[in-house]
């Protein structure tokens, strides 16, 4: 917008953190949701179907917060094996979804994956075939990633960069303390 002006944020929330903003004056919203993964481990995504008014062009946009490795038996230890289980069972409902929505509209699947690339549930992703983190599918790649990610379905659109900003908190003495274990991801992507 114009200096001085503000510019309207729309968003879509519900209840456990999950958070989707858009700019108003660029984008229309068309339909909206959430569902909860059916391991009943009190995770879920949700969706955002937007209209860009610049480029005449529908948009599906998804957001994630998948579990993390639960306590093991003992009380002391977290059970990756049953961590990796829960996440692969809601990365299948996930792609499933996107399987069954997206067809030809470009895909932004943001969230906290809580696993590393190449590890389950990302390979589930990555084995349909079209939908790719925007780390690899980025030309230039400005980051290195943890758990937090953007799929997109390279089918609709091609990322032109991905980068990673820093999270770091700078006290009154000039120490770096990271906010969040979680660093926020940018990805610019042009649609084909």
């Amino acid at each position: 917008g114009k200096a001085g002006s503000t510019v309207g944020v729309g968003n879509y929330t519900i209840g456990s953190g999950l958070l989707i903003f858009w700019k108003q004056d660029r984008f229309e919203l068309k339909d909206y949701g959430a569902r909860a993964y059916s391991n009943d481990n009190g995770r879920h995504f949700q969706w955002v179907k937007l209209y860009d008014k610049e480029e005449d062009i529908t948009i599906l946009m998804t957001n994630t917060h998948m579990s993390i490795n639960p306590m093991a038996d003992d009380g002391l230890n977290r059970d990756v094996e049953r961590g990796n289980f829960l996440r692969s069972s809601e990365a299948e409902e996930l792609v499933t979804f996107w399987e069954d929505t997206v067809g030809d509209t470009p895909l932004f699947a943001t969230g906290d994956y809580n696993a590393k690339i190449y590890s389950d549930p990302h390979v589930e992703y990555m084995m349909r075939g079209i939908y790719q983190p925007s780390v690899d599918a980025a030309i230039d790649s400005d980051g290195n990633s943890t758990v937090d990610f953007c799929y997109v379905n390279t089918a609709s659109m091609e990322v032109e960069k991905y980068e990673m900003l820093n999270n770091d908190y700078i006290d009154e003495q000039g120490d770096s303390t990271a906010m969040s274990d979680h660093s926020p991801v940018i990805t610019y992507a042009i649609y084909n």
